[in-house]
């Protein structure tokens, strides 16, 4: 019985999925048919969204963007939980409730002070709008700090009397032990910036700086009164297709960095 409620449950969740496939292979009259069964499916959606627009360069934009984001989130925020959990220096919880307090400010609260700032370096439309605001993660922090709990203290006191440097500790005994989490981590920033709207669409103005989701919403306005809702599937197919593959690398380290790190206290 439980398993065929799940099977239930995952058939109405894939229903949308199933549909955006088989709409990327249809025309837009096909999409908006009764018929269950389509009756004419080709690729030819698939050839005019890589040829009618510069997608490969979207692609590039949201690889590049993202790619350095999470490496920067990964840096900062593995080195400021261990800072937090194995050093001794002075502030630290008083850090860490500030971190706290960050996830519970808005992000788009935000915006209009990181837009001024940008405005005033001269970065707007620039690859460096798109990363600098977000170098740096309290979510990563928090997440990692949860992971580092979970090291026995007695194995970090041992290779300080034996000499290690917090260096050595960090990169020979937390870093290993915390695969999982740091692969979590990634995948879940990952997906989020690599799908994420508003901000690109707010500093960037040119299709030389878009992202995919931006240049996503080229389709819904190129033809305000004809939406193209055909060629708008098979760009969205093409788009998930990287979330989907590193889901499925990643989802053991996923499952693992959940359950066994981001509930400790």
């Amino acid at each position: 019985m439980t398993y065929s409620v799940l099977t239930v449950i995952a058939l109405v969740v894939a229903l949308p999925l199933v549909w955006m496939i088989l709409g990327s292979m249809e025309s837009v009259r096909d999409m908006f048919s009764r018929a269950l069964v389509p009756a004419n499916l080709s690729l030819h959606n698939y050839v005019a969204v890589l040829t009618g627009q510069p997608l490969a360069h979207y692609f590039f934009n949201s690889f590049f963007t993202t790619a350095i984001i999470v490496c920067c989130q990964l840096l900062t925020s593995s080195l400021a939980a261990y800072g937090i959990v194995f050093t001794k220096i002075r502030g630290r919880y008083v850090v860490f409730a500030l971190v706290i307090m960050s996830l519970m400010i808005p992000i788009q609260s935000i915006f209009i002070p990181d837009y001024i700032i940008l405005s005033d370096l001269r970065w707007i439309n620039t690859y460096a709008a798109l990363i600098v605001p977000f170098i740096g993660t309290g979510f990563g922090i928090f997440f990692l700090r949860q992971s580092y709990l979970g090291i026995p203290r007695t194995l970090v006191e041992s290779m300080q009397m034996d000499g290690a440097t917090h260096w050595t500790i960090f990169r020979r005994l937390v870093l290993p032990n915390t695969k999982a989490a740091l692969v979590t981590l990634a995948l879940l920033n990952g997906v989020f910036h690599y799908g994420y709207l508003f901000w690109p669409l707010l500093v960037t103005n040119t299709p030389a700086r878009w992202v995919i989701p931006v240049g996503l919403s080229y389709y819904t306005e190129a033809q305000p009164d004809q939406i193209l809702w055909n060629l708008l599937m098979a760009a969205n197919v093409l788009a998930v297709i990287p979330v989907v593959l590193a889901f499925l690398w990643g989802q053991r380290y996923l499952v693992k960095g959940v359950l066994a790190y981001a509930l400790k206290g």
